[in-house]
């Protein structure tokens, strides 16, 4: 056997015993339709890590736990959190698949997984001990923060929207907090694909806004993944700016923003049109998350969701720019596909 094969027997060798076993799942719900966004930990570690768009998630397993049990914890907001042993071939490349249950509107409170437990750190020359806090999502970081500093204002009165409709109070007919009107209204819209959003404060209320589609002239959106196509390429979840910059590249089009306001202010717009230097900033400066701060209070009987349509089009050599359609507020709703699964 020459040098060179014995170089490679090496390499083989060594890739083999470094290789590290992960745990690949889903999430999904009684009707086996993906869960986006659920948190999945393992109890008694800091791992933590979120399902993607379509419920799936991948956690590689350290060497620390490779002769140990794995307990997985899995919960949602809205949902009944639910704990998973892994298997050993689930250790191995078999799926493990977690479906969560859906709770009735105020009638289970969450629980917080178990906490980490608090390891010991050895250095050469003493020994200390480190509480390691249990895993946190995006709810307890911002809950963290300073009162005032949750969560932005958007622009208030807000900018001249190209038409707007106000949806049924039926459709709200169980939703006792903030939380509730969020759960049923991101819900939906996950339903039909809008998994990436921002939250803003608002007078006694908050502004959900969504990522904008491409749509035909009747307000239907195209099928995927043309209906997304002008983000697709250099999408940043958090880049208000890359949403309406990436409208420079298909040469013409209808494009929609759908911004949902829920408040018990009566409020109109500021006449002003959403130019493209303000847009820039909104999904930027927003929260991924309604914070507690907003979510836990109370839905008046005075508070109405508004949906707030921002219209676009795009011809050829020109930038896109805001204009009023032929088409309401409600029949924007519902040609996307909304109004039926808002309920």
């Amino acid at each position: 056997m020459n040098w060179f094969k014995i170089l490679c027997l090496m390499v083989l060798t060594s890739s083999s015993a470094f290789a590290q076993d992960t745990i690949k799942g889903k999430v999904i719900r009684k009707d086996s339709s993906a869960i986006v966004s659920a948190s999945v930990n393992i109890i008694g570690t800091a791992i933590q890590v979120n399902t993607d768009v379509i419920g799936d998630f991948t956690i590689l397993i350290p060497d620390s736990l490779a002769d140990k049990e794995i307990v997985l914890y899995v919960s949602k907001r809205g949902y009944l959190s639910t704990q998973r042993v892994i298997e050993s071939e689930e250790r191995h490349g078999k799926p493990v698949i977690v479906m969560l249950t859906k709770y009735n509107l105020g009638s289970v409170a969450s629980t917080p997984p178990p906490p980490a437990p608090t390891p010991t750190i050895t250095t050469t020359t003493t020994t200390t001990t480190s509480s390691v806090p249990p895993p946190r999502d995006g709810e307890e970081q911002l809950k963290s923060l300073p009162p005032g500093q949750q969560v932005p204002m958007f622009p208030w009165p807000p900018p001249e929207y190209s038409v707007s409709a106000v949806l049924d109070k039926s459709y709200f007919k169980q939703a006792k907090t903030m939380f509730d009107v969020d759960d049923i209204l991101t819900t939906a819209l996950s339903d039909l694909g809008y998994y990436d959003r921002s939250y803003f404060e608002i007078p006694n209320g908050f502004a959900l806004v969504n990522r904008i589609e491409e749509i035909k002239e009747d307000g239907t959106p195209f099928t995927p993944p043309a209906r997304w196509s002008v983000t697709v390429k250099a999408y940043d979840r958090l880049s208000w700016s890359s949403y309406l910059k990436a409208l420079v590249f298909p040469p013409r089009g209808f494009f929609r923003i759908i911004v949902f306001a829920i408040t018990d202010n009566a409020f109109t717009n500021s006449h002003k049109k959403a130019t493209r230097a303000a847009a820039e900033q909104w999904l930027k400066s927003g929260v991924h998350q309604l914070p507690a701060s907003i979510g836990n209070k109370k839905l008046g009987p005075n508070h109405l969701c508004m949906a707030l349509i921002y219209e676009f089009k795009k011809v050829e050599s020109k930038e896109a720019e805001q204009i009023t359609g032929d088409l309401t507020g409600m029949e924007h709703l519902k040609n996307s596909g909304l109004i039926p699964l808002v309920k």
